[in-house]
């Protein structure tokens, strides 16, 4: 017998995990360092911290399909509400406390990285700030 959730939990993993994967690729060509993936706290999670020009980023990554993207007109930016953005810049600020006490005064920068799937092997990101 196959467990159903099971399995669609275990996708959900396999293509958050190559989401993440693309989304690092993707900031490193543009200049970032990869400072930390998946930073936890009680409010929620980071999934990719970065660096560039002496300046902390923070990412939330969205995946999304083509189909949902063209035919739903529903972007990965529309799955994070102000109450997600607020745990995201609590979380944001423990990390900066935790690691980089010096940056505590400075603004931070939220952004979402959505990577749309279009094929197996065909995506295009994009990015979004959020704060």
């Amino acid at each position: 017998m196959i467990n159903v959730s099971n399995n669609l939990l275990q996708n959900n993993r396999i293509i958050g995990n190559y989401t993440e994967y693309l989304a690092e690729k993707f900031l490193v060509k543009q200049g970032f360092l990869i400072l930390y993936n998946n930073f936890y706290t009680r409010y929620g999670e980071l999934d990719i911290v970065c660096m560039r020009s002496g300046e902390l980023f923070f990412f939330e990554i969205k995946s999304v399909s083509c189909k949902t993207f063209l035919f739903r007109k529903i972007s990965g930016i529309d799955h994070v509400s102000c109450e997600k953005v607020a745990k995201l810049q609590k979380t944001a600020s423990e990390f900066i406390a935790k690691y980089y006490p010096e940056y505590i005064n400075t603004s931070t920068s939220l952004y979402v990285l959505e990577v749309i799937f279009f094929q197996k092997t065909t995506y295009e990101i994009y990015m979004y700030k959020i704060l």
